[in-house]
């Protein structure tokens, strides 16, 4: 299963826009931890795919109805990589605010599999709606980007999406945001993740938070003075 999920992808070079059938990793705003340096700063999370012990005795490869979460490590591998694709035609070239798109995972042993967001049911009544993958690229895979602030997104829908630019990425039939859960983290086979749902939260401004805050990313560039800032020994 490591071996599987854990192998290396390439990711889409930096470009002004966000293109369809791209490799992309989405990248939430971040939690603040403390770095080796002793000082506060943003780690990102990055959507990824899970597997279960009770999925692990049947498969190794990601498969209909697993599920998915935030996860701290940055390293692109196919748990972590996704491609956007078009709702409605065999559309290529940069991806509109506003337009419905597929957020494919390019990790699968079959058909092609889908961020979905699920449905309310009687078991998870008064729950976030949770999300998983599925093959059936049906209306409740199907999600919109938007402008992060509110009062630019009627004025941005229809232009291309922003490369490396802070994002609301909307489930279209349930209306709620894509959310990472800072607060409620569960245990992983790659260590401890955190809880991803279709949610939207608000502040006192009914200004989405940062918790609906995304980035959609190719290669990044090297920190060069963070990682400066880790490698210098604390002094004895």
């Amino acid at each position: 299963m490591f071996r599987n999920l854990l192998r290396p992808t390439i990711l889409a070079l930096e470009s002004a826009y966000i293109r369809y059938n791209q490799n992309y990793q989405i990248k939430s705003y971040g939690i603040t931890h403390t770095t080796p340096c002793g000082k506060e700063s943003l780690q990102p999370l990055y959507v990824s795919g899970v597997i279960s012990e009770k999925e692990i005795e049947s498969t190794q490869h990601f498969t209909h109805g697993c599920v998915l979460a935030a996860s701290p490590n940055r390293n692109s591998y196919v748990r972590n990589t996704f491609i956007l694709t078009c709702c409605d035609e065999e559309k290529t070239g940069m991806v509109n605010y506003g337009e419905d798109v597929y957020i494919q995972i390019i990790e699968s042993n079959g058909p092609p599999l889908y961020v979905q967001c699920e449905n309310s049911t009687m078991d998870t009544f008064g729950r976030h709606l949770s999300l998983r993958l599925s093959q059936v690229p049906d209306i409740y895979c199907r999600f919109k980007i938007f402008h992060w602030k509110p009062q630019l997104r009627q004025e941005t829908r229809g232009t291309f999406v922003l490369y490396n630019f802070h994002v609301i990425i909307q489930h279209t039939a349930s209306g709620q945001n894509l959310a990472t859960e800072f607060n409620n983290w569960i245990p992983t086979f790659f260590g401890p993740e955190c809880m991803l749902s279709c949610h939207t939260f608000r502040d006192t401004r009914r200004m989405e938070t940062s918790e609906n805050l995304w980035k959609i990313v190719g290669v990044e560039k090297t920190d060069l003075d963070s990682v400066e800032m880790i490698m210098r020994k604390p002094d004895s």
